[in-house]
């Protein structure tokens, strides 16, 4: 009587515990890994736009983020303060005009837009650089800019405040 006890005693209990606890284990595994694959994605973006906020945390260290590029210094005194001149560049359309300031911008110059509407309500845009007390100061800040090859052409002109 007692094998036959022991006997039954087996067949009801097959699973030992460590075979739970495998189970246990893998259905937890299945689970996490399924919400981290689904949820993988937003973290990261997450992540990634605090380290662009704030790339001195320690966490961003390793991802070597690209530092935005210093402007270059343009190496001629330009007063963006005070004076009556500008120098002008010649009047494009905007795309054109838009392109030149941008170029003018990665060299280290601080451009204005300025926009005019001309015959039949077209719209030309000039492109000013700086203020000058003095024509005579800004002809030669002019000619060191075209000298760099900066410049083309340029005009001295009575200063106005950049298009909105």
């Amino acid at each position: 009587m007692s094998t036959d006890y022991t006997t039954e005693k087996n067949q009801f209990n097959s699973w030992d515990g460590g075979q739970r606890f495998r189970v246990v284990v893998a259905l937890a595994l299945l689970l996490f890994g399924s919400f981290a694959a689904y949820d993988g994605q937003v973290f990261y973006g997450h992540y990634l736009k605090r380290c662009e906020e704030a790339p001195t945390r320690p966490e961003c260290a390793f991802l070597r983020l690209a530092k935005p590029k210093s402007r270059p210094e343009l190496g001629i005194t330009i007063d963006n303060e005070s004076g009556r001149w500008a120098l002008q560049i010649e009047a494009a359309e905007e795309k054109t005009a838009n392109e030149n300031a941008n170029r003018l911008w990665s060299s280290g110059a601080n451009p204005r837009l300025i926009k005019v509407i001309g015959r039949n309500k077209t719209a030309f845009y000039y492109i000013q650089l700086g203020r000058f007390k003095s024509q005579k100061e800004a002809f030669g800040a002019g000619s060191q800019l075209k000298a760099r090859g900066l410049l083309q052409d340029f005009v001295v002109a009575e200063f106005k405040q950049a298009s909105k």
